[in-house]
């Protein structure tokens, strides 16, 4: 910094550590074919909301989970979709995500 007499000086340093979010959600395969896998590994357990949503956020299936455990894990039924993208959401008391997978 300089200041108004023309002298320069340094203001501290400061660290600063971002904790690391020890969530994380997984889908396999993708694209998928007839099924879709899907894991979520955080410490909440509860209730889980799992929708389909087609590009225009259109619902096209949901499902109801209960997740008991840091790891959950399940496989959903997409066989009656259409060749397409589509957007797989998981929606729980502290948790909303989003990932999009295509259909084959």
């Amino acid at each position: 910094m300089i200041y108004r007499d023309g002298t320069i000086g340094y203001s501290a340093t400061r660290e600063i550590i971002f904790q690391q979010s020890r969530d994380s959600f997984f889908i396999s395969p993708n694209p998928a074919v007839g099924s879709l896998n899907l894991w979520l590994r955080n410490n909440v357990t509860g209730n889980l909301n799992v929708r389909v949503l087609d590009m225009q956020g259109r619902t096209l299936r949901n499902w109801a989970f209960v997740k008991q455990d840091e790891l959950w894990t399940q496989s959903i039924d997409i066989g009656q979709l259409s060749t397409g993208s589509y957007i797989i959401q998981v929606i729980g008391t502290t948790v909303w995500i989003a990932r999009p997978f295509i259909s084959k």
